[in-house]
């Protein structure tokens, strides 16, 4: 049998079985992976929204933001990698990208997380991640010319304070 044909074959059968795989509406069904860099993204936009909530201190809406960022926040420590950084999902390898989103939202969400035991370790440890990874110079190597992704997560990082607008 040459190569092609057995690797035609593979591919046929393959094929045959991910087709059967279908559900009865010929569509599959499955979910997400867990993600930090989604759970960071959504933290920090929950950290502006209740920041402009201002004075409306207890109302429900408050308490509704203040559960959601405790929640992720210790979804974000629970996911942290053994090198400190965090990657895209909770069965990636850490990237720079994610780890300066997880930054700045674990530091967004500092007033609202001071129950949670973890953080400063947490934070040592991705700042070594951060340095080891060439810091900002680091993105931006990622990245090269392309602002796509640098732009949104500098702007996170400004929104936390750790870089200058």
């Amino acid at each position: 049998m040459s190569d092609q044909r057995e690797l035609r074959e593979i591919w046929a059968q393959l094929a045959h079985e991910l087709l059967e795989l279908r559900g009865p509406r010929g569509h599959w069904r499955g979910e997400l992976a867990p993600s930090p860099l989604a759970t960071a993204t959504a933290i920090s936009a929950l950290c502006v929204r209740l920041k402009e909530a201002g004075d409306a201190a207890g109302t429900p809406e408050r308490e509704a933001l203040r559960d959601s960022i405790v929640r992720g926040a210790a979804y974000l420590l629970s996911t942290q990698n053994s090198d400190g950084g965090w990657g895209d999902t909770d069965r990636s390898r850490s990237n720079i990208a994610t780890a300066y989103l997880a930054q700045a939202a674990l530091v967004l969400a500092n007033p609202y997380t001071k129950q949670l035991q973890g953080i400063d370790r947490a934070l040592s440890a991705l700042e070594a991640y951060i340095l080891r990874q060439g810091a900002m110079e680091g993105l931006r190597t990622r990245y090269g010319t392309d602002r796509t992704f640098v732009a949104p997560i500098a702007t996170n990082l400004a929104l936390a304070g750790l870089i200058d607008w």
